[in-house]
């Protein structure tokens, strides 16, 4: 559930999801959340392919948008841990998953898995953080170090950390 605070009545208000399209047992909880320019609430659901929409004018409840850009399969595992979710200078959305990235567009509608590294194995795919700077450019805190892309999500640095005998003994 989503909770608001309404200051003058001193009390939350409560805004639950609509659990009736979404799988399985796993317990669903929101991850992240990202304010988009237009003023509406995106919710990153862990255990929910795709993302939560809550306008904060008129909505009583939150409404799904589920990813359908590849089979269920595929969606169903890369949603399985959401970390976290942030919002552009596009307005897009970037969420950030343990099995990678992906680019929601809310004007068209369109999910987009992204491979911003190649050359990296999966298992080092894992999004944690995502921050946008003024330049357009995006900084992903990973698994395999700190990328940043250009608006085109392309690499321009990747920072990993030297292991060394002392960096090991230390962890």
């Amino acid at each position: 559930a989503l909770h608001r605070f309404d200051p003058h009545l001193k009390r939350f208000q409560r805004f639950y999801l609509d659990t009736a399209p979404l799988k399985g047992n796993s317990p669903k909880k929101i991850s992240s959340i990202a304010e988009s320019h237009d003023g509406t609430l995106w919710l990153l659901i862990s255990n929910y392919s795709g993302l939560g929409r809550f306008d904060k004018d008129s909505s009583t409840k939150i409404d799904l948008q589920p990813d359908t850009s590849a089979p269920p399969a595929v969606i169903d595992h890369f949603y399985d841990e959401a970390l976290h979710l942030s919002s552009d200078n596009e307005g897009r959305l970037w969420l950030g998953t343990r099995n990678g990235l992906a680019l929601f567009t809310p004007q068209t509608q369109q999910f987009k898995h992204i491979n911003y590294d190649p050359n990296a194995p999966r298992s080092t795919l894992s999004v944690n953080h995502i921050r946008h700077e003024k330049d357009a450019s995006t900084w992903l805190s990973t698994n395999n170090g700190l990328y940043q892309l250009n608006n085109n999500l392309q690499i321009l640095q990747h920072f990993r950390a030297k292991k060394t005998l002392q960096n090991e003994q230390h962890q």
